[in-house]
């Protein structure tokens, strides 16, 4: 089942703070190529917003902090996604939350003990019952839901 988890709304510098863990959830799928795609308030050329590009998995977190050097993307302000096929979802949000949609159950719970111990707001849903959200207080709240396979 593919559950989406989020955090936040958290600072911005809360959000870049989180890139490199979630830049190292991706790259620990093993993919050579991840696809990354600038989306909503993005100061992107035309035709780069909203259209997935791939690059080397291990160049991933320069990419991103390069993108900020640029102006391009702005932590917590603009929509980045990080893809890595079917396994995992990134959105670093405009909202200045972090949503990760994945089947790994791993991955889920990473996620929710490295944001509960920040304290960070956590809310999770299968995406098969749609904006379901429930909160989430523990691991046991959101892997219960996920199943207990990876």
């Amino acid at each position: 089942m593919v559950m989406e988890l989020c955090c936040g709304p958290i600072g911005k510098a809360e959000v870049q703070q989180e890139i490199p863990f979630l830049c190292a959830l991706v790259r620990g799928g093993g993919s050579q190529q991840i696809g990354v795609m600038y989306g909503l308030a993005c100061r992107a050329e035309d035709g780069a917003l909203w259209t997935e590009s791939k690059i080397e998995a291990p160049l991933l977190d320069e990419w991103i902090a390069d993108s900020i050097r640029r102006g391009i993307y702005s932590p917590g302000e603009c929509d980045l996604f990080i893809f890595d096929g079917e396994r995992l979802t990134v959105q670093l949000c405009h909202e200045s939350d972090i949503h990760v949609e994945t089947t790994e159950v791993q991955i889920i719970r990473d996620c929710t003990a490295r944001w509960l111990e920040r304290r960070f707001r956590v809310v999770s849903k299968p995406l098969s019952t749609g904006n379901d959200w429930k909160e989430v207080g523990c691991i046991e709240d959101v892997v219960s839901g996920a199943g207990s396979h990876d």
